[in-house]
């Protein structure tokens, strides 16, 4: 054999460019011969390839995990937690009785689901009048809603308010009032008396009493002649005082007692002469229940209502330094009565004993509450002034 046929003989697997390639499917082509005289040589490149693909996998599952413990990190709960009202458990006992669902009460004792009981004894018969069925439809109907707030509002629409169909009719002045809800300087100085020892402290002590009841005694004596000298003519006797606050919204809940913010204020002023009342009404809003308020109102009255012919005005009210016993007053008054042109010569302000200083305005006030008491809700300071008018 040559050279070349020998070479070819060494290394038969050595690419010639020119080997057959059979047309046969039977007879093994050149890449058929080298599976079958390498198997080992494609089992290690098969097990390359499986193991850069478990690497591959395991380096992704590491990544996931570390993306999640990052994620664990980033959202890990904090000393303060948030609150969550809904898993809180006497939210979900009033949740469970508003849905008529048996739960577990605070003593943890399980409380079974409402039923209904048995037949009422009142005159009206509404068991037997409503059937089983009806009355079932009717539960259901109502604790589907589910909340508590939406089914107290549900039945609030319901209900009707009716007047007093029978009372009892008071005649006469009735028993006497024994507790007060305010202080008061002639029990005050009752109890001190009853529980002085020293005679001649005790002495002392009925003396001021005395003293003070004939304060009071002069006081409405004075107010008597005033009213008196007012029917002659020339003269007029003006009273004045503030009401108690009038609350918006004026609402029969204790919860919206303590969150309203708005306040009613009423101002009234009654007259001798006319026995009529004026009332100056506002809220809180709009202006304060001080000195200024006082002296722009009674500057108004005297200007518009007091007769043309009064030359000499009596002032009665309350001791209240901060809106009638105080500077500005007095210095209005004094300058009223010297300004040219006033026809009102002489101006006289009493004040009352402590504790004795009701006005004929408190007569107007009592009608108020008394109206106030009929009207369960009060929205818009338009409702109060209606009221005022219609007493």
């Amino acid at each position: 054999m040559s050279d070349t046929s020998i070479s070819s003989e060494e290394e038969p697997f050595v690419d010639s460019g020119s080997e057959y390639v059979p047309s046969n499917p039977d007879i093994p082509g050149p890449s058929r011969i080298r599976k079958r005289l390498f198997p080992a040589k494609t089992q290690n490149r098969r097990n390359t390839a499986a193991n850069e693909q478990g690497i591959a996998q395991e380096n992704t599952a590491a990544n996931e995990q570390s993306i999640a413990q990052d994620n664990v990190l980033k959202f890990k709960k904090g000393k303060k937690r948030v609150k969550n009202p809904s898993f809180w458990k006497r939210n979900n006992i009033k949740r469970k009785k508003a849905k008529r669902e048996e739960y577990i009460n605070w003593a943890k004792q399980k409380v079974p689901k409402k039923t209904t009981g048995p037949n009422c004894n009142c005159k009206m018969k509404c068991f037997t009048k409503i059937s089983d069925p009806k009355k079932q439809s009717i539960l259901k109907q109502f604790y589907d809603i589910g909340d508590k707030n939406r089914q107290d509002t549900y039945l609030g629409g319901l209900i009707t308010v009716l007047g007093v169909q029978r009372k009892r009719p008071t005649t006469g002045e009735g028993k006497e009032k024994t507790v007060f809800y305010q202080y008061k300087k002639c029990d005050h100085l009752t109890n001190i008396i009853a529980a002085e020892n020293d005679a001649e402290r005790k002495v002392i002590l009925e003396g001021d009493k005395r003293l003070h009841i004939q304060k009071a005694e002069v006081f409405y004596k004075k107010l008597k002649e005033a009213t008196e000298l007012a029917k002659g003519g020339g003269v007029d006797v003006l009273c004045f005082d503030y009401q108690q606050n009038l609350p918006l919204p004026h609402i029969p809940s204790g919860d919206v007692f303590y969150k309203r913010q708005l306040w009613e204020y009423n101002f009234c002023i009654h007259s001798s002469i006319t026995k009529l009342a004026t009332f100056y009404m506002y809220d809180e809003m709009t202006a304060k229940k001080g000195c200024n308020e006082v002296v722009s109102f009674l500057h108004h009255y005297i200007t518009n209502y007091v007769s043309e012919d009064v030359t000499t005005l009596y002032l009665f009210s309350n001791n209240c330094f901060a809106q009638n016993k105080n500077h500005t007053l007095i210095q209005y008054l004094h300058t009223f009565m010297n300004i040219s042109g006033s026809r009102i010569r002489q101006i006289i302000h009493q004040f009352p004993e402590p504790g004795h200083s009701f006005l004929p305005f408190d007569r107007c006030f009592g009608l108020i509450e008394k109206e106030k008491r009929k009207k369960e809700i009060v929205y818009l300071a338009y409702d109060w002034i209606n009221l005022v008018k219609k007493t």
